[in-house]
């Protein structure tokens, strides 16, 4: 048996068990529309296990090709994440995603540090998404319009 992948590239859900981000980095990536994705934690108040991703499209993509492309992928992953997990928002990256230029692999490590940046399509239209910190150090999700969407999160009955 092999496990491919770093120790801090996975999620503990509330069952107990190990989930791995490369999974689904791998389904975002099925469409064909998207060269490169990569999939990190990012921990709100409500939701222990929310993630983002960040994408390198397909070139030539236009915002009405991006916004079908979203929901699509979106849905797929609603099906395919375990319960409490979602993938909030998405950072778009030009050609390629960000390298270490002294390690010249992905830099994971400033792209965790990201909080703003972010899109997600609401009700068919690309919404951008930041995430802000109170004076207790918990995070919070602010979308561009102000009105909070209704994003379907699996919750345990």
């Amino acid at each position: 048996v092999y496990i491919w992948g770093r120790e801090k590239d996975k999620i503990r859900l509330e069952s107990g068990k190990d989930f791995y981000l490369f999974d689904v980095a791998l389904k975002i990536k099925e469409n064909g529309l998207i060269n490169d994705a990569v999939v990190l934690p990012m921990p709100i108040k409500d939701n222990v296990n929310n993630l983002v991703s960040h994408i390198v499209w397909q070139k030539g993509m236009t915002q009405e090709e991006k916004v079908i492309a979203l929901n699509e992928i979106n849905n797929s992953l609603e099906e395919f994440l375990p319960e409490g997990v979602i993938v909030s928002a998405y950072s778009e990256h030009n050609s390629t995603l960000p390298y270490s230029p002294t390690t010249l692999k992905i830099d994971k490590n400033s792209m965790a540090k990201q909080t703003s940046g972010y899109i997600q399509v609401i009700n068919d239209k690309i919404t951008n998404v930041e995430f802000i910190e109170n004076s207790n150090n918990e995070r919070y999700i602010k979308y561009s319009d102000q009105k909070p969407p209704k994003i379907k999160v699996k919750v345990k009955k």
